[in-house]
């Protein structure tokens, strides 16, 4: 049984901040670590632990399209997973992506060396998000690729390159060469990157255009050479992969840095401190740049033993900024939230890619910021707010996770601000209302879902909040 993506029924009244808080908060894993532990996994040698894993609407279904393709899940005690990987990826399932890019993506790459045909399908609102770079980069290696309603969209269907019995074209030089245009999104270059041990011959990968969010294939790279995977990079965005299937060995997941970033914020807004608890000391999660971001806020942080802790005074007030967020755009929703309380306007560049995320997140973002009382200007590459005198709003949320919690931070200053199914949340921060009123009453975190509780009852991650 898959979730449903019926919208949560009512309205969620977004709390104030009447104190500071003192709090210290427990995030599940990280979604990106996990959809990449998995992919892991299921191509590995050996039978991969995965402990801390995230267990939400998004993973849960990543999960589900490894058993699609023939893995087998074990649930082990205190929430560890351990996947044993088929001897050969197996087609002729429909997988179920939901929102979740990932999956739409890692699971394309997995399906392209499939021995059979294995369609992917979507919520009807991520129809829009586009696969068609990577496509044509799964279909030079060899896979058949069928659309089902549009172009470049999913639904798809692709037959993978073991029932084609197809190889690549080699290229002038006579080198294997696979090219891949990733201005629109780099989950196209993690895809490829995290199934080329699949690929029977060496490849050289290169990236064309525009590569956002680098970090997020930093991760990709570091977890396979952690797995004993041969790549080797020969140029700026190049790549040269081998034959060489992942070992298997145990992968820790991190915290979710980037879902700490809501409850940071509320830090900065409400005054007083948080601790984001087991704060990694080094990551290629996104996250780690709040440790540059917040300061420009007018927050103190510091790394402590307990994790990292952002202090500030209550009533604080800051100047507006003016940041590239090209790397880590996947903060700018919590960073333009933080922005409307700003005393001058503030630009936010290099996130042109939010366009195609759950919703275009720049129109949303500035569509929400009107609505509060304030002015946003959508840019070619970002968007320019001007602060005003904000107002309560009954905000949207475009089933963006991202833009419930931008709505969740506004109300902590803005009384009386309705939020539309906060329940989007649960995409990759189950159990979040629970967590954001803990934190406002200095309460402890509830526990992190594990797998194995959402395998059982996938009802846990959808419309608790």
């Amino acid at each position: 049984m898959s979730p449903t993506n019926s919208r949560t029924a009512g309205l969620w009244a977004a709390p104030t901040a009447t104190r500071p808080i003192s709090a210290t908060v427990v995030l599940p894993g990280s979604k990106s670590q996990t959809s990449r532990a998995f992919v892991i996994g299921t191509i590995a040698q050996n039978p991969t632990r995965i402990s801390g894993g995230l267990a939400s609407r998004d993973t849960y279904l990543a999960a589900r399209a490894m058993v699609d393709l023939g893995a087998t899940l074990v649930f082990e005690d205190e929430g560890d997973l351990v996947i044993e990987p088929p001897q050969t990826l197996q087609g002729g399932a429909t997988i179920d992506c939901g929102q979740a890019g990932t999956v739409m993506r890692f699971g394309s790459a997995l399906a392209a060396f499939a021995d059979g045909k294995t369609k992917l399908i979507c919520d009807p609102t991520a129809e829009a998000r586009p696969i068609g770079p990577l496509m044509d980069s799964l279909s030079a290696l060899g896979a058949k690729v069928r659309y089902g309603k549009r172009k470049g969209y999913l639904p798809v269907s692709i037959t993978g390159i073991p029932a084609r019995k197809r190889k690549p074209q080699r290229s002038e030089d006579d080198e294997w060469q696979v090219l891949i245009d990733t201005s629109s999104s780099s989950q196209f270059l993690s895809a490829l990157l995290l199934t080329s041990p699949l690929i029977e011959t060496p490849t050289v990968l290169r990236a064309e255009g525009r590569l956002p969010s680098w970090p997020y294939v930093a991760m990709s790279l570091e977890m396979l050479q952690a797995q004993g995977v041969n790549i080797q990079q020969t140029s700026s965005w190049s790549w040269r992969t081998n034959p060489t299937r992942p070992v298997g060995n145990p992968i820790q997941v991190e915290p979710d840095l980037a879902n700490a970033g809501p409850f940071l914020a509320a830090a900065v807004l409400a005054g007083g401190s948080l601790t984001v608890r087991d704060w990694p000391t080094r990551t290629d999660q996104v996250g780690r740049y709040w440790v540059e971001i917040l300061p420009k806020f007018g927050a103190s942080v510091a790394m402590t033993a307990e994790g990292l802790t952002v202090t500030a005074p209550p009533g604080l007030t800051w100047s507006g900024v003016d940041l590239d967020l090209g790397p880590y755009g996947e903060l700018a929703p919590t960073v333009a939230a933080l922005c409307v309380f700003a005393t001058s306007p503030s630009t936010l560049r290099g996130i042109a890619h939010l366009r195609g995320h759950e919703t275009d997140r720049l129109a949303a973002m500035a569509t929400e910021i009107r609505r509060l009382g304030a002015e946003a200007r959508v840019l070619h590459d970002g968007i320019h707010i001007i602060p005003a005198p904000l107002r309560a709003a009954q905000l949207a949320t475009y089933e963006d996770h991202r833009m419930a919690t931008f709505a969740a931070i506004v109300g902590l200053r803005v009384p009386g601000c309705l939020v539309e199914n906060i329940g989007t949340t649960a995409k990759t921060l189950p159990q979040f209302t629970t967590r954001w009123q803990a934190m406002l009453d200095g309460t402890k975190s509830p526990l992190p879902l594990t797998m194995e509780e959402i395998f059982k009852d996938p009802n846990l991650i959808e419309g608790s909040d």
